[in-house]
């Protein structure tokens, strides 16, 4: 793969960060105003679809610098938010039926479902956790937008860890939401021929390799043999 298809498929990550958050920001408005909307359902799941495209791309661009660290934590997210999108998946296309049929059975509480949820979330908002800290420390994304993925996640952690908390839990969600279309913004549109580490390593890799041709046409310049006259100047200084 070329540069420029690198930096093409990074502005497409980019661009897949972006258009999530704000579906989620829309959705959690949205819910605010009818909490079992249909479509403010849907674009809620489809928003978390394109967060988890989007990461994959957030964490390309940081991969060498992150290191074993910043893969686990990625690895964690990833759990998460597969483990999540199903949870969001069933929202939106099994519940409403549920809830037109046997109504008493979503009311009496699943356990199995409300086990694998808080499961999920916790995943979720550590994987959220650590991999802010970790790509703050390493200052290649928008500090900004992982300073408010930062907070959104310890919201979200501790509205699902506390039975009663003095914010709506739809903060969380709209504080995360607008991290990445802060994220996938800055990563779309930022210059991306001198920030990202690619080219900082292409240039060392050119480097490295021109350094031994140098040294080589050094070694050339110093081994020229002299030719007679040079030998001549050199006798009669001596000479004289």
């Amino acid at each position: 793969m070329t540069k420029l298809e690198s930096r093409s498929l990074l502005r497409l990550f980019g661009l897949c960060s972006f258009i999530g958050g704000f579906m989620i920001v829309l959705s959690q408005i949205w819910f605010y105003i009818d909490p079992i909307s249909f479509i403010a359902t849907y674009f809620d799941h489809m928003g978390w679809f394109f967060i988890t495209l989007g990461i994959i791309g957030l964490y390309l661009v940081q991969y060498r610098e992150s290191g074993g660290l910043g893969f686990i934590s990625f690895l964690l997210l990833s759990i998460g938010m597969f483990h999540w999108l199903g949870y969001k998946w069933f929202l939106t296309y099994a519940a409403p039926d549920l809830r037109k049929i046997v109504p008493e059975l979503l009311d009496s509480g699943l356990q199995s479902v409300l086990y694998g949820v808080e499961l999920s979330n916790y995943i979720l908002q550590v994987g959220f956790f650590l991999f802010a800290v970790i790509s703050l420390f390493k200052g290649i994304l928008s500090r900004w937008g992982l300073s408010l993925l930062l907070i959104g996640s310890a919201l979200a952690f501790n509205a699902q860890m506390e039975a009663v908390v003095l914010y709506s839990p739809l903060i969380p969600q709209v504080m995360i939401g607008l991290a990445f279309v802060w994220i996938g913004l800055s990563m779309f549109t930022r210059d991306q021929e001198n920030t990202y580490d690619e080219d900082g390593i292409e240039e060392m890799t050119e480097l490295r390799l021109t350094e031994p041709l140098v040294n080589e046409t050094e070694n050339k310049v110093h081994s020229i043999p002299e030719d007679s006259n040079s030998r001549v100047k050199k006798q009669e200084v001596s000479t004289t």
